[in-house]
């Protein structure tokens, strides 16, 4: 759970609760009523509507990955995740949905849920639709950012997964071999082909199962979490899909085809155009984790204006850098420019100085800043 002093509290009217399924479920079998915390309790009792992170596959608890051994994703080195299972662990669709549900359940009995306005989507590390970005991968990772990102399915079951579904495109490993220039005896010998080997043949095979794995995993979690949604709010809450980092265009994507290796955004496979279609589709708000990026901000907004996706809410995120805060007045005018539907603060670390008390030199700026935002952002009579 995030902390915050009661009388911080009582200033705000919204606010993000992040909770993991290893806070509710830290034992196999042993659930905490995280209903009933008495910070989500005191946020309650402030007044305060919430917008809820419950997460699955990020914060997943170690009897879990100790269930399944080699269950956490591996990249092209070798390197396993810190914590993100690959989307084909055995059983991984009900153990969610039993953890999920459970949670929602603790939130409904407290009460909370009736002052729960929107649900994030939980689709990967930092709630995001991405493979484990370099960021994610140290416990320091916003104050120490790596920027050397890998691509990811090297794992026991991705390996496997992999193999099944190239057997099911070919049929016969013969029909395979004639398309990638290969020689295997069978696809039990087949492997994930890993970047900087040429492209085409099976690269280009991994590629096109890299990403539609993933995005067949965003659409199982939006439609797990509207199903729970329904089931206990009637509907009224309304769920929240991130788009991070800059799209993978159509282009970048068959470079990455054609040379067998591929940039930052196709190593995570940033899939914007894609997250939006699957938002109109399944009548989800979006959040872009990043919107100081101008020009993405109004690529988003130009695409979903074009493909009819225009009226859905969408909101900006400020990431973890300090000129993220400290530009109140450029944020506003992002948001003011694209039509957006308001700001989560999620990184508001800076705002204050290392006791995290006292306001520092960029808390008056931006609260001016924000002032501006509000008086926009009201509904005209």
């Amino acid at each position: 759970m995030s902390y915050i002093a009661a009388e911080d509290i009582a200033k705000a009217k919204e606010m993000d609760l992040l909770t993991y399924l290893r806070n509710y479920e830290p034992q196999e079998g042993q659930t905490v009523d995280i209903g009933s915390h008495p910070y989500v309790l005191a946020v309650k009792e402030a007044g305060l509507r919430i917008k809820l992170i419950l997460g699955t596959i990020m914060g997943v608890p170690d009897w879990y990955l100790a269930k399944y051994p080699g269950s956490k994703m591996k990249n092209n080195i070798g390197v396993d995740s810190l914590g993100t299972p690959c989307y084909f662990v055995p059983h991984q669709r009900e153990d969610f949905c039993r953890a999920l549900n459970g949670m929602m359940a603790s939130m409904a009995q407290s009460g909370v849920l009736d002052v729960v306005d929107t649900l994030v989507v939980d689709c990967g590390p930092a709630g995001e639709p991405l493979y484990p970005p370099a960021w994610t991968q140290q416990a320091d990772g916003l104050d120490n950012p790596s920027f050397d990102e890998y691509f990811w399915g090297y794992d026991t079951y991705s390996q496997q997964n992999f193999r099944e579904s190239m057997q099911e495109k070919y049929g016969t490993i013969a029909a395979a071999n004639a398309a990638w220039g290969k020689s295997y005896g069978s696809f039990d010998q087949v492997e994930v082909p890993k970047p900087g080997n040429g492209g085409g043949g099976i690269w280009e095979d991994y590629l096109y199962w890299y990403r539609d794995a993933k995005r067949d995993f965003v659409t199982a979690q939006v439609e797990l979490y509207q199903k729970l949604v329904n089931e206990y709010s009637d509907g009224r809450i309304k769920l929240i899909l991130y788009i991070p980092g800059s799209d993978t265009t159509d282009e970048v994507f068959q470079q990455a085809v054609e040379s067998g290796d591929g940039g930052g955004g196709v190593r995570v496979m940033a899939d914007s155009r894609f997250l939006i279609d699957t938002a109109k589709k399944y009548g989800l708000y979006l959040q872009y984790t990043g919107f100081e990026n101008a020009s993405q901000t109004k690529y988003l907004r130009d695409y979903m204006d074009a493909s009819g996706a225009g009226d859905i809410p969408f909101f900006g995120e400020n990431a973890g850098g300090y000129d993220a805060v400290k530009n109140g007045a450029t944020l506003v005018n992002i948001i003011r420019q694209n039509g957006m539907a308001g700001i989560d603060v999620t990184h508001s670390r800076w705002l204050f100085d290392n006791n995290t008390v006292q306001p520092s030199k960029a808390f008056d700026r931006f609260k001016k800043s924000m002032d501006k935002l509000i008086n926009y952002l009201q509904p005209r009579g």
